[in-house]
């Protein structure tokens, strides 16, 4: 199962870039560490504010990613701004029949 968390910042309190370079550094300490993601970070094309971090992890079955890098991503970067974190799951149509 394929999983998406988006965890949108508006940062009141620090530079987005260097917010989103953070971030960038952080996961990276992480995945060396054997974690298995991808993230990517976007801009808002106009809200200068704003970044929003994309973070794609798969697993075998229907359970959770056993680590929690969002919510552990989401504690971390909480002093910085106001913080919306959302876990979605890819729909895959053929598990999806007659529901």
């Amino acid at each position: 199962m394929k999983w998406l968390e988006t965890i949108h910042i508006r940062s009141i309190k620090k530079n987005p870039v260097k917010l989103a370079k953070e971030i960038k550094s952080s996961m990276a300490r992480h995945s060396s560490g054997g974690g298995h993601f991808h993230i990517q970070v976007f801009f808002h094309h106009t809200l200068t504010k704003d970044i929003s971090v994309h973070l794609h992890q798969e697993t075998v079955d229907n359970r959770r990613p056993t680590e929690d890098l969002g919510q552990a991503l989401v504690a971390g970067l909480s002093e910085f701004g106001y913080i919306n974190h959302n876990v979605w799951i890819e729909f895959e149509s053929e598990k999806s029949e007659g529901t």
